[in-house]
């Protein structure tokens, strides 16, 4: 377990643990539809960057002067936050204050379905927490979205009984089909006598600068930032298959 210390509390906010629930994450990635094949998740030893630029982060489209329903690209710091992680097979946990996707705001977003190795997200309140974790580690696992918008109707089903729903719902249930979408990845490592795992790398987006980071004897279940009013963001999330 790490704690991360701050010199004080910018603009009135009050100091709060955010927790990473590592037995939560083993249990979503070694439940029943993987058989005996159970994905270890290894949350290694959390950073902190001194980056406030980049405490809220952006992606907004790029407009296609030529056409009013497409655009051309993308721009916004959220390319300069995953570029400060660490290299393949090493997944990167970028925790931020706020993350804003095309004028909506979101908990969560991937770098991209199969093709990215970084995602960032916000405090989400309780075991939701978990779920947004998971569900973007997923995208980057190569996990679409279950439940979006379909023909002839076009209509979202934010109930999906899955943790790849368009929206959090509490459900974590992965099928087999996505099972064995996750380990066609090359995030998913093996060794003989270990099995399979994922590692994870949190790194913290602190407000101010930081004072030390205390080692406190290991849990093995949890990994502990002091974090300063990290909330959930409402609003509309943009509907893209790698936000959430």
């Amino acid at each position: 377990m790490l704690v991360f210390n701050r010199l004080s509390v910018p603009r009135g906010r009050e100091a709060r643990a955010t927790t990473i629930d590592e037995a939560a994450l083993d249990a979503i990635f070694g439940q029943a539809s993987y058989g005996q094949s159970v994905i270890d998740i290894r949350l290694l030893p959390g950073k902190s960057l001194a980056r406030p630029d980049l405490l809220d982060v952006r992606l907004d489209p790029v407009a296609n002067p030529f056409s009013d329903t497409q655009n051309v690209g993308e721009v916004g710091n959220l390319f300069d936050l995953f570029a400060l992680g660490a290299a393949e097979p090493i997944v990167n946990l970028f925790w931020v204050e706020s993350i804003r996707l095309f004028g909506q705001f979101a908990s969560g977003i991937a770098e991209g379905i199969g093709t990215g190795i970084s995602f960032a997200v916000t405090k989400a309140p309780g075991p939701l927490q978990v779920e947004v974790i998971a569900h973007e580690i997923g995208h980057l696992l190569g996990l679409e979205h279950e439940g979006a918008p379909q023909p002839p109707f076009f209509r979202t089903d934010f109930g999906v009984d899955n943790l790849m729903s368009v929206s959090p719902n509490g459900k974590t249930t992965l099928n087999a089909t996505q099972v064995a979408t996750i380990f066609d990845s090359d995030l998913v490592q093996v060794t003989k006598f270990a099995g399979f795992f994922i590692e994870i790398q949190p790194i913290l987006i602190p407000e101010e600068i930081e004072v030390a980071a205390v080692p406190l004897p290991a849990s093995g279940l949890l990994l502990l930032f002091s974090l300063f009013g990290m909330t959930v963001l409402g609003g509309r999330r943009a509907d893209a298959h790698h936000l959430r």
